[in-house]
């Protein structure tokens, strides 16, 4: 026989457990998200109140930060450098950056989610993910975490890369 508190507890656990899946199961099954968006963590994924330690930009950023006109965001690269690539960028706001390649050779924008590191689930990049010489790029970036996503060209890691700073 079982215990009177652990009965409680596990009558408990199995509420939980029996709550969650329900939930679960009653979500909206449509996907309609641009994949070249991302919130603050995947739907149904708990919210992280901090960002963690990013990578240090490969390439030093610039003095100045660049803001948003209109919800977006305009940088280039030349010679394999981003030219704008610090950026400040409002809490909550949805924000477009869009990349200008003015090189011959292919580059693309990914930022490194709230893990701080390149490659995973919660990276995002731009749209298309690879930017031909001439071509112009976007990503679009919905930050609900204030911190620093630092961001870098998979074409050049070792020498592209910046800092998108949300406030």
């Amino acid at each position: 026989m079982i215990p009177p508190a652990r009965s409680t507890l596990t009558a408990v656990a199995l509420l939980v457990v029996t709550a969650t899946l329900f939930l679960v199961s009653c979500g909206s099954s449509d996907d309609n998200s641009n994949p070249a968006t991302t919130q603050a963590a995947s739907p149904g994924a708990p919210s992280p109140s901090i960002v963690l330690k990013q990578p240090d930009p490969v390439q030093p950023l610039d003095e100045d930060a660049t803001r948003a006109e209109g919800n977006v965001i305009g940088i280039s690269v030349r010679d394999a450098k981003y030219i704008g690539n610090k950026l400040l960028v409002p809490l909550g706001d949805v924000v477009t950056v869009r990349v200008t390649n003015n090189d011959q050779q292919p580059h693309n924008l990914r930022i490194a989610g709230f893990d701080g590191e390149y490659n995973t689930d919660d990276d995002i990049v731009t749209e298309p993910e690879t930017i031909g010489g001439g071509q112009t790029g976007e990503v679009s970036f919905a930050p609900a975490v204030a911190g620093a996503y630092t961001f870098h060209c998979d074409f050049h890691p070792g020498s592209m890369g910046g800092q998108i700073i949300v406030q």
